[in-house]
């Protein structure tokens, strides 16, 4: 859920970090436990105590973004600064839901990147997106890019792997969502409903929909078939851009820059609950 996650963390009285600005988060495979990425810093905070379990500054730049893969145990943290060689690391995950030993450097990427995502299934692939416009679909195991998507013509601000593996969508401040058949990267959607950037895009209803959020504070979803995507459902979300979703199966999250962290009814996007976000 990234910026959901110490949202929903500082409304129950986590404090977050003093020094700093929070750039992505992530739940560990452990319950409770959250990965924050800082400008010079990583941590690994407990969400129930709201107290730092680990706090490490051997990082190449700012931490942009963090993706895990729960089923094999890993995290993968994209850092650098701009226009320089930006890297992801992919760590071990302990049974405490730490990070712990980095097994391997990627790097390359030439552009910060904001969105990492594991793709679920056999395969150890990471794709990864950022200022750069591309997506990169990474074998972890080898640290070898596979392949490479340039379609975008803006930075691209989030990733998410259908349930299936067989999907990627990517969206961006192109002001579309984009839906990729895998492992081709053929581009199999363009979706351009929005009106300025978009900063989220999440499956829903096991990946029957996806939903997107951004710049124009409403919150769409989409039901795909093979020659076009219809758009299902749609709500004016929030007084300020969507900053980011996270979905459950009967729930889409939605966290604004209004400071409202909101729950929608799925599926037709009825309001049913809200909460104020402590600055």
């Amino acid at each position: 859920m990234s910026h959901l996650v110490l949202m929903v963390l500082s409304a129950l009285g986590a404090q977050a970090p003093a020094n700093g600005a929070v750039l992505c988060l992530a739940e560990s495979s452990a319950p409770g436990i959250v990965l924050v990425g800082m400008t010079d810093k990583w941590l690994v905070v407990d969400g129930a105590k709201g107290s730092i379990l680990l706090e490490n500054r051997q990082v190449e730049g700012p931490v942009t973004a963090i993706a895990v893969d729960k089923k094999r145990g890993l995290i993968a943290m994209a850092m650098g600064k701009p226009a320089s060689n930006n890297v992801i690391d992919i760590l071990e995950i302990d049974a405490k839901g730490m990070a712990g030993k980095k097994i391997k450097r990627i790097s390359g990427l030439g552009e910060q990147a904001y969105a990492l995502a594991f793709q679920p299934g056999p395969d150890a692939l990471l794709a990864s997106a950022g200022y750069g416009r591309e997506i990169s679909i990474w074998d972890t195991s080898s640290g070898k890019e596979t392949l490479k998507i340039r379609d975008h013509s803006d930075s691209v601000r989030g990733l998410d792997w259908h349930p299936s593996g067989r999907w990627l969508a990517s969206c961006s401040c192109d002001r579309t969502v984009k839906i990729w058949d895998m492992p081709s990267g053929r581009c199999a959607h363009s979706i351009g409903d929005a009106t300025d950037w978009v900063y989220s895009a999440r499956w829903i209803e096991g990946g029957a929909k996806i939903a997107a959020g951004g710049v124009d504070r409403s919150l769409r979803a989409w039901e795909l078939n093979a020659d076009k995507a219809s758009l299902k459902s749609s709500a004016f979300a929030h007084q300020a851009a969507v900053l980011s979703l996270g979905a459950t199966s009967e729930h889409l999250l939605t966290l604004g820059e209004d400071g409202w962290l909101k729950k929608w009814k799925i599926p037709g996007f009825l309001a049913s609950g809200k909460l104020s976000v402590p600055s």
